[in-house]
């Protein structure tokens, strides 16, 4: 595997294509998201025919997209503030549809002159593992999610409970896990294993391995 050391421009020809085999999997728009510096899940969304404008020139992002912080104040710094204009760029070869009408790709920032810039979290992962790549190393990531599962109205833990790690938590959220791993399989997402936890209502899940950028991905989606 050879990581590009930033996001390649797909030919207008390319990007068309990949906008329109998405179209023909039922994807009537597409989400681009961004995982800013404080770790909190921005996005922008165009109509599944723009996806390639998407990709290329890109969305206008203002520069306060690096400097949210996780409650939406902004950290000004002499150098970033409200000024200025970068481009939110949707990474197609890695689009994926999602069955309910969505598409979603990951997104990196370039200037306006579509030059990635170095406070890109997705971009600088992506450099750091072209740049191990070169040096003939391998690196496999992965991650696990926990959650609660709540009931319909959202105030109580679904189900009777325990026990930790048991079958009956399993089987009693037969369907829910069943949708869960007819999702992922849908966008392409290998689950290495599924788990009742120890709580109530908890449920673990791991996501396969796969290089860093792959895995960071991943997790998004997940």
């Amino acid at each position: 595997m050879t990581t590009p050391a930033q996001l390649s421009v797909l030919s207008q020809a390319d990007a068309t294509f990949r906008a329109r085999e998405l179209r023909e999997k039922g994807a009537r728009h597409l989400l681009g998201t961004f995982v800013d510096s404080a770790g909190v899940l921005r996005a922008k969304q165009v109509s599944i025919d723009r996806a390639p404008v998407f990709h290329s020139p890109g969305l206008g992002a203002s520069p306060v997209w690096v400097i949210f912080c996780v409650d939406d104040a902004i950290a000004f710094t002499p150098s970033f503030g409200v000024v200025g204009d970068m481009r939110l760029r949707a990474d197609l070869d890695s689009a994926v549809s999602l069955g309910d009408g969505s598409a979603w790709a990951p997104t990196e920032l370039a200037d306006q002159d579509g030059q990635p810039l170095a406070f890109c979290p997705r971009g600088t992962l992506r450099r750091q593992q072209a740049a191990a790549e070169a040096d003939g190393l391998e690196i496999l990531a992965a991650t696990e999610i926990e959650f609660v599962a709540f009931d319909a109205t959202g105030k109580s833990v679904a189900g009777r409970g325990g026990p930790a790690y048991g079958l009956a938590p399993l089987l009693e959220h037969a369907a829910f896990v069943d949708d869960v791993h007819r999702d992922f399989d849908h966008a392409g997402l290998a689950i290495e294993q599924l788990h009742a936890e120890y709580g109530p209502g908890q449920i673990e899940l791991s996501v396969a391995p796969a290089a860093p950028l792959q895995a960071a991905d991943a997790n998004v989606l997940a």
